[in-house]
């Protein structure tokens, strides 16, 4: 091994031959306006001027040297050299020029991919640009020997010109994104409709070229983390199914990135176990993936990829978060449209379905008050009371369904009024108590002794509620049993107020754990099998919540299955009264 090169002139070329190569070399130079073109005039100088078999030209990126240019042989797929663990990445990391007589002797001797393996002398200069190494250029010839220092100087000014093409390329390269970039954002911006399938498919359509990138993908989750909707750039079944199965796994490296809101980039799959796998189904070397955000979090990755390795920098992680968001407002957009048009379908439903039910039924009801009235003075088979009293019973049972149906559509309106009076609580759930024990042999309905409770509320909304709570606990304890009704004042929650405690418990059915949290949601009923026969809308606890809450209160529900419920709600309490 030679040490570094001196200024002395020896060897095959002199100084004037070497200097004449060079001026030429600059005034071809300057005639070629792509630095890609200078490179590879560059190169055939170099191997021209040192007479070698192999030129070619590692450029640095992060801790390895990608192969960007080579004469004397072929090169088929991406080629990269550890940085410091082989003969050219010792000289990127030292900056130092090295010859070796015969590099396959070597140590740190590293075979590229299509290069003859008879290798003999071997020189290796740094790219400098502005004191920082950003590559190298190297020169081999078959037979073993060395290079002259007059070789390796003339080596080190073609590697000077190499790093100022190289520099400009990344520039002009850098320019170019920048203008597809801005060019996207103005069709963005000029994109009509929030079609989600068409215009995802549109921004990797778009994208794809403008970008100069070899696959494009957006995935999209549904709410709950399952299934998929791509729309792609590479119509691949199994690649679009590994994608979707990716994202869904919560330990793969997309998956990961997805639940973080972090962009993944991958320089190099091929050295990078975690994605190696995921590069070896798409067959691609780089990658880079950022998720797409939405209100409840990040719903899907936009991603792209290509063949060759350390594709993406900063700049495009950047840009495409900003394409990211851009998808996540369509979406959200989508989103809201439909659920605009399902609450106007459920709207124009219980609209229509609560009017016309309600003439019917009360036709209904009036025929059966008439035949009540009839059989006061005739005498009637006593199987034919029991049918009438049924009707009556089933007309009362849909009358009050219909009544949920309209009290919803009021609140999903906003426009369910309250109107506001003093009144005891205790005295009010004594009545309702009392309307219902009528209805039931099987059940006591109690209500413990107390002071008056006053509160200051809507009576009749009120009266619903508890008649709601009473009448679920009788449903719900086919056994019958007692079912007990508390009233009292309790200090509230938040420690400056007291407010109205009311409890209805019964020894029935319970309720499941999987239902608690879900007993006060629309239309949501109990999945045990114990309470078919006994399932109505599944709106009278939303309705009550509903209600509740608006007079600035709380409810919720305490069960064991098996042992009964405990059903809760509080209301502020009344302040003392003012005189007028």
């Amino acid at each position: 091994m030679t040490p570094e090169p001196t200024e002395q002139a020896s060897g095959l070329l002199t100084a004037s031959v070497g200097e004449a190569a060079l001026e030429h070399i600059l005034r071809a130079l300057v005639q070629m306006p792509s630095p890609r073109e200078v490179v590879q005039a560059t190169l055939e100088a170099a191997q021209q001027l040192t007479r070698a078999r192999d030129v070619y030209l590692l450029l640095r990126e992060d801790q390895a040297l990608r192969l960007e240019a080579a004469l004397g042989f072929e090169v088929s797929a991406p080629v990269t050299l550890p940085l410091g663990r082989s003969i050219e990445g010792r000289v990127a990391s030292t900056g130092v020029a090295v010859t070796v007589c015969d590099a396959t002797q070597e140590p740190d001797y590293c075979h590229l991919p299509g290069r003859d393996r008879s290798l003999g002398a071997l020189a290796v200069v740094p790219l400098l640009l502005r004191g920082n190494v950003i590559g190298v250029l190297a020169c081999a010839r078959a037979a073993a020997g060395g290079f002259t220092p007059e070789e390796v100087c003339w080596l080190q000014h073609l590697a000077d010109i190499l790093g100022v093409a190289v520099e400009n390329a990344r520039l002009l390269d850098a320019e170019r994104r920048s203008r597809s970039q801005a060019e996207i954002l103005s069709q963005l911006a000029s994109f009509e409709g929030n079609d989600l399938p068409h215009y995802c498919q549109w921004v990797v359509e778009t994208i794809t070229p403008a970008l100069s990138v070899d696959q494009a993908h957006i995935v999209l989750l549904d709410a709950g983390g399952r299934g998929a909707r791509i729309s792609s750039s590479h119509r691949d079944g199994h690649q679009q199914q590994f994608l979707a199965e990716a994202l869904a796994a919560p330990d793969s490296p997309l998956g990961r990135a997805l639940r973080s809101g972090e962009p993944l980039v991958v320089a190099d799959s091929a050295t990078d176990p975690p994605t190696s796998a995921f590069g070896e189904a798409l067959g691609l070397r780089s990658l880079m993936a950022v998720p797409i955000p939405s209100q409840s979090g990040p719903r899907g990755m936009l991603l792209l990829a290509g063949r060759a390795p350390h594709r993406f920098g900063v700049q495009d992680a950047v840009f495409l978060q900003f394409i990211a968001e851009r998808i996540g407002l369509v979406l959200h957009r989508a989103e809201v449209e439909r659920e605009q048009a399902r609450a106007q379908a459920r709207q124009e439903f219980l609209s229509v379905v609560s009017h016309e039910l309600r003439t019917p039924l009360a036709v209904i009801k009036a025929y059966c008050e008439v035949l009540e009235r009839r059989t006061a003075s005739h005498t009637w088979e006593a199987d034919d009371d029991r049918v009438l009293a049924n009707i009556a019973e089933q007309v009362a049972l849909m009358q009050g369904m219909v009544e949920q149906l309209l009290d919803l559509r009021r609140l999903d309106a906003g426009v369910l009024p309250l109107e506001l009076s003093r009144f005891d609580l205790v005295a009010l759930v004594g009545r309702v108590a009392e309307v219902l024990q009528a209805t039931t042999q099987r059940h006591r309905v109690v209500v413990e002794p107390g002071a008056p409770v006053l509160v200051v509320a809507d009576r009749g909304r009120i009266h619903q509620v508890l008649s709601n709570l009473i009448e679920n606990a009788i449903k719900y304890s086919p056994a019958g049993g007692e079912i007990a009704i508390a009233v009292r004042a309790v200090p509230a929650a938040d420690g400056q107020s007291d407010a109205a405690l009311v409890t209805v418990t019964d020894h029935g059915l319970g309720l499941a754990p999987e239902d608690i949290p879900r007993a006060f949601d629309r239309f949501y009923q109990g999945q045990q099998p114990s309470y078919r026969g006994r399932r109505g809308l599944g709106l009278g606890l939303y309705i009550a919540r509903e209600i509740v809450e608006r007079h600035g209160g709380a409810i919720w529900a305490e069960s064991e299955p098996g042992k009964g419920a405990t059903f809760a709600l509080t209301l502020p309490l009344a302040g003392p009264e003012t005189e007028g």
